[in-house]
């Protein structure tokens, strides 16, 4: 059986530094979905605060990328286990 692909596309956000793209603050969407059997890809976008997940071409998740843990592994971020049964509500129907 085949993996389901899943881009996560993430934007810039502004921190101590500047505003910035900084994958560390999808690590633990991208370590979740991956331990779950996903195949998971990244993508930089220029809109500011916006994380997506995309399942089969299409948006099936969006939140602010600020609210996501940083550079957790994403079991207990809440934000992982909701952009998760989205894609499985997509994947199963």
């Amino acid at each position: 059986m085949a993996q389901t692909r899943v881009l996560i596309k993430y934007g810039p956000y502004q921190s101590f530094n500047g505003v910035q793209h900084k994958p560390d603050r999808i690590k633990g969407l991208e370590l979740y979905l991956t331990n779950l059997g996903y195949a998971v890809t990244t993508q930089m976008i220029p809109i500011r605060n916006v994380c997506e997940v995309h399942a089969y071409d299409m948006k099936v998740y969006e939140c602010d990328i600020r609210d996501l843990q940083f550079s957790g592994d994403g079991d207990l971020d809440s934000l992982c286990h909701e952009a998760h049964r989205q894609i499985t509500s997509v994947t199963t129907s």
